[in-house]
């Protein structure tokens, strides 16, 4: 078995099966499915920053949305 299958195997038995992108660990079973990495370990090196900046990206978004509805309050 290699990473890959050991990874998405770990993670159907948090997510109990699931492995939509909208569960917690569904982005990274589709980041694996893609991935040329040949380690785990070389893909979480990359997944991490990934993720984080993804997220920033989001939130920045939300944000922007947020203040143009008038929905933010200013600090």
């Amino acid at each position: 078995m290699n990473w890959k299958d050991k990874r998405i195997a770990e993670i159907n038995k948090i997510n109990k099966g699931g492995n939509a992108p909208d569960t917690e660990y569904g982005m990274e079973v589709y980041a694996i499915y893609d991935s040329e990495h040949e380690s785990y370990e070389d893909f979480i090196q990359w997944y991490k920053p990934y993720i984080k900046q993804l997220e920033d990206s989001q939130t920045k978004s939300l944000k922007n949305i947020m203040e143009g509805l008038g929905w933010h309050e200013k600090v």
